[in-house]
């Protein structure tokens, strides 16, 4: 599980190193990097007084609730027909692991948003960075 969760964490953005927060910013061209309004969306937020600090620490939040959302779907089905009111079949999903080299079947895993949080390549478990 621990393989699986650390690449999860590498598509959460960290809130560490800001850089990525300029090269948003200063991208021109639609679809240069990321969403055709995504760099104008944080060159607003620059102007308006929000620290690159503040827009890495959301960005991380949002990814990591994101994933931890996902990551509890894949735990729970039953997540999936939350609040629709339709006759959609029901289903059943897990995570199934092989072997690489072998094939061989290693089950599956379970619990996967249980450890995702005390998985933060940080240390930190989605607590703030310190301050400078």
């Amino acid at each position: 599980m621990d393989v699986f969760l650390r690449g999860v964490w590498t598509m959460v953005p960290g809130d560490e190193d800001t850089s990525w927060v300029q090269k948003l910013a200063k991208a021109k061209k639609r679809w240069e990097i990321g969403f055709p309004d995504q760099g104008e969306i944080i060159r607003r937020m620059l102007q308006a007084g929000v620290s690159e600090r503040d827009i890495a620490r959301l960005c991380r939040i949002v990814g990591f609730e994101t994933a931890q959302g996902i990551l509890n779907l894949i735990d729970d089905p039953a997540v999936a027909y939350y609040g629709f009111n339709d006759d959609a079949r029901e289903l059943d999903w897990r995570i199934h692991v092989f072997d690489a080299n072998t094939g061989e079947d290693l089950g599956h895993l379970d619990g996967v948003h249980d450890s995702f949080q005390e998985m933060d390549p940080t240390g930190r478990e989605m607590e703030p960075p310190p301050t400078e």
